[in-house]
């Protein structure tokens, strides 16, 4: 895990990922659904504000597909930031 994610605590339900920073705040979540196509999507995530570009999403993403044994499929609707990221993460 990336060093600076160490303030964040993790929490994974069912469908989706939480993080909260060190005041209990919600600093992000991705949440995935069934993939038509077999397997899961991600249905949304987001970071908020203050919280962006320090690998948030990624870690949340990382520990979705070790959760669920496989990868998550990006979803096909994304913003101009969410295809960058993306990209990145293949």
């Amino acid at each position: 895990m990336n060093p600076n994610l160490s303030r964040y605590q993790f929490h994974t339900e069912e469908n989706s990922i939480e993080a909260h920073d060190e005041h209990g705040k919600l600093a992000g979540f991705l949440e995935w659904e069934p993939h038509p196509e077999g397997g899961h999507a991600i249905a949304g995530i987001m970071t908020m504000q203050g919280h962006r570009r320090q690998g948030l999403a990624t870690e949340m993403y990382t520990r979705a597909n070790a959760h669920l044994g496989q990868k998550i499929a990006h979803s096909d609707v994304k913003t101009p930031d969410g295809e960058d990221w993306a990209r990145t993460v293949g």
